[in-house]
């Protein structure tokens, strides 16, 4: 999606307007889109906005991905570096358990560990996965449950075909010809050309999904021969009302984010000088606000024909934190800028009217007297 921010509002937007066009095309009234199941990273916005959209009981069908899991045992068990391995270990477990019983058991494996070792780094990322047990855990998800977002590899491809920060015209193009190239993969693995990659075929696919069954089967059974042991059943999945999608780190997570912001800070201009300003309509954005560079408001005049140009550009916004200090972004984010040098020249102050670019749909819609403006400007068409 081509948006300012991921949060709940645009999510939802996004699936009704999903709903409207599935509900023209199909004819049916109220019809919406009604997957197998989803499959998310864990920001707050992606659960709400199911919700949201297709009711609680969807979220039965909601899971988180098992890849990003893993990463953050690793990423986390630096913090017991003598004890990586047997942590690692007790962080498997709780994602392999076949029951609830099982989960529970490893539960109390991993906190005996903590305990044991004096271990409090931890336990704010343990009280995170567990609150979202649900979502991640094998013990709670629904059978034949993908294990990672297979969207993501389409991701990768786009990224590797195409670059960051494309135009809505180079991203069609990018995905009409991803298109025609699965197409012509599917055709051609079908009459046994290709191979379609090294990933399992059908046939082995099968037999994992079997071997994974009777691994389940058998652990069912081990609990029914227990004695005492009580049977649990599976509860409402967790929805965070807000958070991001990664387990807090508290003071750790605080100095290495005071260590990015300083390295940023610092290479600042270094960092935006290589990222182009991109002439846009403000027509086109919504909810435009201020110019990032002199603060003042994009009055009327800047939203009418020819002077709602402006430029657009990537950079480290500044902000303020909860508690009144002005820091910076880690990721790039879009700025907008009246079609002046004084405004962008406040963020970058080496830029130069070389480093404004025009894509092609936006060359397109440029009327006559638009071009006049930026020739006033000093762009070049």
């Amino acid at each position: 999606m081509e948006v300012e921010e991921e949060n709940t509002e645009n999510l939802t937007i996004f699936w009704q307007l999903l709903n409207e066009m599935l509900e023209d095309i199909s004819g049916k009234k109220g019809y919406k889109f009604n997957p197998f199941g989803f499959i998310a990273d864990e920001h707050h916005a992606n659960w709400c906005s199911i919700r949201d959209v297709f009711g609680v009981q969807s979220l039965e069908r909601a899971v988180s991905c098992e890849f990003h899991y893993k990463q953050s045992v690793q990423r986390h068990s630096r913090k017991v570096s003598e004890r990586s391995d047997e942590f690692i270990g007790l962080a498997n477990a709780l994602l392999h358990a076949q029951t609830i019983n099982l989960f529970n058991a490893a539960c109390e494996q991993i906190e005996t560990f903590f305990k044991i070792n004096n271990i409090k780094e931890l336990s704010a990322w343990y009280k995170w996965w567990h609150d979202r047990r649900s979502h991640i855990f094998r013990a709670f998800k629904m059978e034949n449950a993908p294990s990672s977002n297979l969207a993501e590899v389409g991701h990768a491809k786009i990224g590797s075909n195409s670059g960051p920060y494309i135009s809505l015209l180079e991203a069609a193009r990018v995905d009409v010809a991803s298109a025609i190239r699965q197409a012509t993969e599917i055709r051609l693995f079908h009459v046994g050309v290709s191979k379609g990659g090294k990933g399992l075929n059908t046939y082995q696919k099968q037999i994992k999904d079997y071997k994974a069954g009777m691994k389940r089967a058998k652990a069912y059974a081990d609990e029914l021969d227990s004695e005492g042991v009580e049977i649990m059943e599976n509860k409402s999945g967790h929805v965070p009302a807000t958070g991001l999608h990664r387990p807090p780190e508290k003071k750790a997570k605080k100095q290495k984010a005071n260590k990015v912001n300083n390295i940023i800070q610092e290479n600042a201009n270094q960092l935006q000088i290589r990222q182009p300003f991109h002439v846009i309509l403000s027509g086109t954005i919504f909810n435009l606000k201020r110019c990032y560079g002199c603060g003042k408001e994009f009055k009327t005049k800047h939203k009418t024909e020819p002077h709602d140009v402006i430029l657009k550009y990537y950079c480290h916004r500044r902000y303020k934190d909860k508690n009144g200090n002005f820091v910076l972004s880690t990721q790039l984010q879009a700025a907008y800028f009246h079609l002046r040098l004084d405004c962008t020249r406040k963020v970058d102050p080496q830029m130069e009217l070389r480093d404004v670019i025009i894509h092609g749909e936006i060359a397109d819609a440029l009327t006559t007297q638009h071009k006049d403006v930026l020739r006033k400007f000093g762009v070049r068409l």
